[in-house]
């Protein structure tokens, strides 16, 4: 996260996690349509019709490929020659790896029916996302004169406390897909404004890509209009994207499985319609009336 090829590798392996998060919540709401059975949220998937944990060996291998990328990327030393504080925010990166890495060997743990304390998964990355969001906060301070970088790395903080919190409430309101859903679309988004963030701050050209981007005016108050601006459509057009994942895994379960569903009856349950009728006399309605008003008077 301190370089264009950090920015795009991170945004990369991220948004593999948010659509594979998104097709199979998809997935889930669809099938239990068919079934008129209740969706229950799940932590982490395996590959379909296997019990291969692949979700966590994919989030085993990102959190410690951004741990020792960071490690490397820090050469390891966290001291100059006069015995200074060093890669700071690389160590500080290394912390926020560390703490997925402790989240995927969690969720591996359940995997294998080991005894570890109830919802420890789920708790470790809640303190992950919380961290990694106070982490950008934090860093976002050694930028205060020049607003556009400090706008890149506040507003993705916004998506990381709302995934934490998600991942909160998501062992307490196990049914459903809603927290499912929300955590995908808020991860999908951050991984899209990790393009972005490259793009806009630093060079694209040699590797890793540490230096500045020399076409940003880091300070015009047009370019910080225009990151505002920009990271609004990227909201827009993630939930684009994620109704067009519903509607294509919808036709692919047609095609595959068979499985033909709608939303007919999500706009009908629990709504009545009862239209006017002159059936009731006016004797009637001012006696209903009556009775309505008699709650409100002593």
């Amino acid at each position: 996260m301190t370089s264009f090829w950090g920015y795009l590798t991170e945004g990369t392996f991220l948004l593999v996690l948010a659509f594979w998060w998104m097709v199979n919540t998809c997935y889930d709401i669809i099938q239990s349509k068919h079934e008129k059975s209740e969706v229950r949220s799940k932590h982490s998937y395996t590959w379909p019709g296997t019990n291969i944990p692949v979700e966590i060996f994919y989030k085993l291998f990102i959190s410690a490929f951004g741990f020792f990328g960071q490690l490397v990327y820090g050469r390891g030393e966290f001291y100059d020659s006069d015995g200074n504080f060093d890669n700071m925010t690389e160590l500080m990166y290394m912390s926020v790896y560390g703490i997925f890495l402790l989240h995927s060997l969690l969720d591996l743990c359940q995997w294998c029916r080991l005894p570890i304390p109830r919802g420890s998964n789920y708790a470790a990355a809640a303190t992950g996302f919380f961290w990694y969001a106070l982490a950008l906060y934090n860093r976002s301070h050694d930028f205060a004169e020049r607003p556009v970088s400090m706008m890149t790395l506040t507003f993705p903080g916004y998506l990381l406390l709302s995934i934490s919190v998600v991942f909160v409430l998501e062992p307490l309101w196990l049914s459903g897909s809603v927290t499912q859903l929300v955590r995908a679309f808020f991860l999908q988004t951050y991984a899209t404004w990790c393009w972005q963030s490259g793009f806009i701050l630093h060079a694209h050209s040699g590797f890793p890509g540490s230096a500045e981007n020399p076409a940003w005016d880091q300070t015009d108050h047009r370019n910080t209009a225009f990151t505002a601006a920009f990271f609004g459509l990227h909201l827009c057009l993630n939930l684009v994207f994620a109704a067009l994942t519903y509607s294509l895994t919808a036709y692919f379960m047609r095609m595959r499985f068979g499985i033909q569903v709608d939303n007919s009856e999500d706009l009908t349950s629990g709504y009545g319609y009862k239209p006017l009728s002159t059936d009731y006399s006016s004797s009637e309605v001012d006696g209903a009336n009556a009775k309505r008003l008699s709650a409100f008077v002593a």
